[in-house]
């Protein structure tokens, strides 16, 4: 349960599909360096996250990406459109998400992106290798974000 003026981080993607399993080992290694942050590891964004991203102050959503080069870590701020919480699906993009949020509580906290290019998406267990090397740095950034916030 997250209480008020907490972070909360949400490690998304399948662990059984190779780098897609980074937000749940990122969400992981971050549980246990800061255990007053709360983690939520679903396989993908819905509809049902509305609820606790609405209650934290600071909302970190960490996921692997295909496109760029493997191990290549993107952060962004996730702005809401009021016309994407009309869009919703089992799967939900971050905007739609945060646009949901904003229209079902009428206010929604900061939300950003950490994204981690990844190289191998089969079926497998484990990250490949440059998606574990960046793994250390993409904790790093979210320390960085955490440690911002717990100070304001």
């Amino acid at each position: 349960m997250i209480s008020a003026g907490r972070v909360l981080v949400i490690g998304f993607g399948n662990p059984l599909r190779g780098d897609d399993g980074l937000g749940s080992r990122a969400a992981a290694a971050i549980a246990a360096r800061w255990p007053d942050v709360s983690v939520l590891t679903p396989q993908q964004l819905t509809l049902e996250l509305a609820e606790p991203i609405s209650r934290a102050r600071l909302v970190l959503l960490i996921d692997a990406a295909a496109g760029d080069a493997p191990g290549s870590i993107a952060c962004r701020a996730v702005t809401f459109d009021p016309a994407a919480a009309g869009t919703l699906h089992h799967h939900v993009a971050p905007a739609a998400l945060l646009s949901a949020v904003h229209a079902l509580y009428g206010q929604a906290p900061p939300v950003i992106l950490l994204t981690v290019s990844g190289r191998a998406f089969d079926f497998g267990q484990g990250l490949s290798p440059a998606v574990e090397t960046a793994l250390s740095d993409l904790i790093a950034r979210v320390a960085g974000l955490i440690d911002r916030r717990q100070s304001a």
